[in-house]
């Protein structure tokens, strides 16, 4: 990786670890939308019998505590940023600080993942190939990992996942099980409208068309 590109990613986890970026993560989603995107990322997801759902880089816990009223204790969050774990904790999740590319848990033991844009992710290419391989190395096989970016991500300078890092899962000993993509109604409307199950309608009217800001790669452990 290029010295730029270390420094960015640097200057993101540092970002992340702010009062202000843990108070902007807290504010910035809906739950109303997030709980439909939850629940559509769970349809989407091979997961496992047994064993946790770990989602890596799980800022604010916002999309956890969702995860956890469909999962119980199965779901675990984990963060990089202890600042973003506590928050996680204080909302009465748990939470432990994890480094998305070195993770604790043993080979062939996570029951499903889910990474929503972390700094692993949205970066340069090896990172990318590091994050994919330590999903590979803890899931179990048959159980899948859904990765998200987002669409406009290049307007920031970020990385939208794309055919080649397909190519490179499949390599890896992923099967690609779906690309979608979904959140075609935007935040403010879903706050301003007390119409949740209309939005959600929508949302899964457009997504097998394609359209929707956030990209959703599911790739499941074949073996």
């Amino acid at each position: 990786m290029s010295n730029g590109g270390s420094n960015k990613i640097e200057a993101i986890n540092q970002y992340y670890d702010t009062p202000d970026a843990v108070d902007a993560l807290s504010k910035w989603y809906v739950q109303a939308k997030e709980r439909a995107f939850v629940d559509f990322i769970l349809t989407k997801t091979p997961i496992a019998a047994t064993g946790r759902f770990v989602e890596i880089g799980g800022g604010a816990g916002l999309q956890g505590l969702l995860l956890r009223e469909r999962l119980g204790s199965r779901y675990f969050h984990s963060d990089y940023s202890p600042s973003l774990v506590e928050k996680a904790r204080r909302l009465g999740l748990k939470s432990e600080i994890i480094d998305g590319l070195a993770t604790p848990f043993d080979n062939e033991s996570v029951a499903g993942l889910l990474l929503i844009s972390p700094s692993t992710i949205i970066g340069p290419a090896d990172l990318r190939e590091r994050q994919f391989r330590e999903c590979y190395r803890v899931l179990k096989t048959g159980a899948g990992v859904a990765f998200v970016t987002s669409r406009l991500a290049h307007t920031r300078d970020r990385h939208c996942l794309d055919a080649k890092d397909d190519e490179l899962l499949r390599s890896i000993g992923f099967e690609i099980a779906g690309v979608h993509h979904w959140g075609i109604v935007p935040g403010k409307l879903w706050r301003m409208l007390p119409v949740a199950p209309l939005w959600r309608a929508v949302e899964g009217a457009a997504t097998p068309f394609g359209f929707g800001v956030r990209k959703i790669v599911v790739a499941r452990r074949s073996a």
